[in-house]
């Protein structure tokens, strides 16, 4: 099980890494590039950015959930 949480967190963290660039480069595209400048393209960058924020909080939750599985099996160890 442990093994299955650390490439559970693995391929949570590369694909949390993939989606910022694009939230990042999507971004600078709204900001800089005049035919991405408006409400709509503006509107589409703030909800990847709640679905990031999201992305991030859920792996946030999965990290702890296996800290203290870890924890608990180190306590119970003899």
């Amino acid at each position: 099980m442990k093994a299955d949480l650390r490439k559970l967190l693995n391929k949570w963290a590369k694909l949390g890494l993939v989606y910022s660039l694009i939230v990042v480069l999507a971004l600078i595209l709204v900001v800089y590039v005049p035919p991405f400048n408006g409400d709509f393209a503006y509107g589409l960058w703030v909800y990847m950015f709640f679905l990031w924020f999201v992305y991030v909080f859920f792996g946030v939750v999965v990290l702890i959930i296996q800290l203290m599985i870890e924890i608990r099996q180190k306590l119970n160890s003899p």
